[in-house]
């Protein structure tokens, strides 16, 4: 009270901060004043009652327990008191005046000393009910009562230590935040969001023409490079208008930040040059203190290495150089346990469908994935039945065979029928066991033999399988093919359409129809069919045909097919266009995007987009995924949530809907990121990777492996 009182009455805080300054500094201080009164009184009352001698104790603090709780504020809001408290002495000479003369007359501590002293104090109860603890007899009541006590005490502390942690951090994402000179890659950072974290840094110096200073920060999904002026860098709890200085920034990124999902680290074997077959980033990075010239700095080096995901150049490795072995070995630590912590906390995974399993001719291997697609013709694309848009990034594994991977073995494409795996190849389709789509089976059985398929799909309902191969689209009975090679050969198809380039099956204007897409001469031909046209065979029988819904044409490549509720959208290369199902000629066709939306003139104009897909998000917006960017923009196509922009890390050709994620699937890598944000949640690196079907819960791709191919099922976790 020393402090507390006079601060409350005297004229030493101004009267109209008073208040704020005494719940900013001294917090609930009445409630937890009461509390220990509350507490030595019964502790008194126990002591005169048995004559000065406690008998038991551990039941008093089982009573008291429930309000320990009381501690919990101090733990959290520590740091942030005795920061306000060290500014307002700086800045009221009064105040630091009577702390003074406090400290001189009754020759204690400073108020921030016995700030912090309040969240000792658990502590001690903690350290002394254990040494009564130990030399209690073992039939006294406090055998028991105790250890429940130190149970209640050792929760509220755990709360207390958590809530101080989020309030250290908070405090420093705050101070980086507001020292970190603005650039778009400080946005990649998102160091506003509460679960943020900073796991290590140091101070380094950066060894070109002239060395600087740079500090590296380890953030929980990000290594950050920053140039630093060391001038310039302040005390956390100093406001940012002094740290500033009105002269700059102290902190400015150096290189663009490297995700921890797509990096490797490593203890260097050597330092750049000679023979490397590491592209080498054009830097060398040491600790201020370096080791004396007898240290051999290979010794001291460790090397992050991220790949170059969108050209062709090979990856690219940064080399840094310790201040001694420890700190090497500190850092190679730190990074690889935040990886294996962030692949803990994936939200996706990936289940092996597949047993080791003979194929004629090559390897494969088998596993599966979750999800929605929007695709592009060279990948692939397709979609579920009903038009749906998912997938989704994950672990990986599957069916694995001996012998030399051929490109007439890669798969290719996928259906699911009766949760059995359809798997296509360039030379015929393969038919998993039951169950094959959703658990781990060993069998997969020749169902049809055709040459250079490139993409199938399934109608269950119409008893179809529909089959793009050597660019001439055909149906097929679907119970004829699952019943068996002799089945599937027996059947005869029927031919819907020549000169396909890809196709795509959605519901549209109420009717469910298959989108064919072709180029011809200067333009690209779409054709809307509908398989459901039925027209009597004689009196006795009828037989499915197929039936042109709508056809029309664009002047432009089409990359991309995806379905409204009467509308076609076409991925061309100026963007997304509708088609109405039920106008024609030049009203039936318009842009998505609002030609005059000034927020939309980073697309606006350009002739070189690639649009791959479409989703309608729980909000009721739509995401645009490019191959380069994706945004939201709302149902009049004017651009909302300008906060909320994506640019990919790899160059997708497929993408997938699994809220509330979207997934980029590219040759290199899987993407997933979080839409609410636009936070890379999760990246694993692949190789030559390709998206090969879409179910409502699935998504599947197949990718190379250093035993063979590999297709995988990515969903969400559960």
């Amino acid at each position: 009270m020393l402090y507390f009182e006079p601060l409350m009455d005297q004229d030493i805080i101004e009267e109209s901060r008073r208040f704020d300054f005494r719940w900013d500094v001294f917090g609930p201080f009445e409630d937890l004043l009461l509390l220990n009164r509350r507490l030595l009184q019964i502790l008194q009352d126990r002591q005169l009652a048995s004559n000065y001698v406690f008998r038991q104790i551990g039941d008093i603090f089982l009573e008291v327990g429930k309000d320990l709780s009381l501690y919990e504020y101090y733990g959290e809001n520590n740091e942030i008191s005795v920061a306000e408290l060290k500014q307002e002495i700086k800045r009221n000479p009064k105040l630091g005046a009577f702390q003074d003369w406090v400290r001189q007359t009754y020759k204690v501590q400073e108020l921030k000393d016995y700030l912090t002293n309040v969240i000792k104090r658990l502590s001690d109860y903690k350290l002394n009910l254990e040494s009564v603890l130990k030399q209690t007899p073992e039939n006294h009541p406090d055998v028991f009562l105790i250890p429940k006590a130190l149970e209640v005490i050792g929760d509220v502390g755990q709360r207390m230590n958590s809530a101080a942690k989020k309030t250290q951090i908070k405090r420093k994402m705050t101070y980086l935040r507001n020292r970190i000179a603005p650039n778009p890659m400080v946005d990649l950072l998102r160091l506003d969001d509460s679960h943020r974290d900073l796991i290590y840094e140091t101070r380094m110096t950066v060894r070109r023409n002239q060395d600087h200073n740079i500090t590296l920060f380890l953030f929980d999904h990000y290594l950050v490079m920053a140039k630093t002026n060391q001038d310039l860098v302040a005390e956390e709890d100093e406001p940012q208008e002094n740290a500033m200085k009105a002269t700059g920034y102290p902190f400015q990124i150096y290189k663009e930040p490297l995700p921890l999902d797509l990096i490797t680290v490593a203890k260097s074997s050597g330092l750049p040059g000679g023979d490397s077959i590491i592209r080498q980033a054009s830097l060398m990075i040491g600790n201020h203190h370096q080791a004396g010239p007898a240290t051999n700095p290979a010794k001291l080096a460790f090397t992050v290495t991220i790949p170059d995901m969108q050209h062709s150049t090979g990856p690219i490795a940064y080399n840094f150089i310790a201040m001694n072995e420890a700190a090497r070995d500190q850092w190679v630590k730190k990074i690889t346990d935040q990886k294996r912590a962030r692949i803990a906390s994936f939200p996706l995974i990936v289940s092996d469908l597949l047993e080791p399993t003979a194929l004629p001719g090559g390897s494969l291997v088998v596993a599966a994935t979750a999800g929605g697609v929007g695709h592009m013709p060279n990948s692939s694309p397709y979609s579920s039945g009903n038009g749906a848009h998912s997938s989704s990034p994950g672990g990986v594994g599957g069916l694995l065979v001996t012998g030399a991977v051929e490109d007439l073995n890669r798969v290719v494409s996928a259906a699911i029928v009766a949760d059995r795996l359809l798997l296509a190849t360039p030379r015929g389709i393969l038919l998993g066991s039951k169950n094959s789509a959703s658990m781990q089976t060993s069998f997969l059985s020749n169902a049809l033999s055709l040459s250079d398929i490139t993409q199938i799909d399934v109608m269950a309902d119409l008893d179809l399988l529909i089959v793009l191969a050597d660019r001439v689209l055909y149906a097929f009975a679907l119970a004829a093919v699952l019943s068996g090679p002799q089945g599937g050969q027996a059947s005869r198809p029927r031919k819907i359409a020549e000169s396909v380039a890809f196709f795509r099956i959605g519901v549209c204007d109420g009717k469910r129809l298959i989108c064919v897409v072709g180029p011809s001469a200067l333009r690209w031909d779409i054709k809307l069919v509908d398989p459901i046209k039925e027209k009597k065979k004689s009196l006795f029988s009828k037989s499915k045909d197929f039936e042109i819904f709508k056809e029309f044409v664009i002047p432009t490549r089409v990359t991309s097919i995806n379905f409204l509720k009467s509308r076609v959208v076409l991925g061309c290369t100026k963007g997304f266009e509708m088609v109405h199902l039920q106008l024609v000629g030049a009203a039936a066709n318009a842009p998505l995007l609002d030609q005059n939306d000034p927020d939309l003139r980073f697309v606006l104009g350009r002739d070189d987009l690639n649009p791959i897909g479409l989703f309608r998000t729980v909000d009721e917006d739509f995401f645009l995924c490019f191959q380069d960017i994706g945004f939201y923009v709302n149902r009049n196509g004017k651009r909302t949530r300008a906060n909320v922009t994506i640019r990919w890390r790899g160059v997708p050709t497929a993408f997938a809907y699994l809220a509330p994620y979207i997934v980029a699937v590219s040759p290199t890598a899987l993407e997933a990121y979080h839409l609410s944000s636009g936070e890379l949640v999760m990246a694993r690196l692949m190789q030559s990777q390709r998206c090969i079907h879409v179910a409502d819960d699935a998504v599947f791709v197949s990718r190379m492996s250093p035993e063979g191919q590999v297709v995988s099922r990515i969903s969400l976790k559960r």
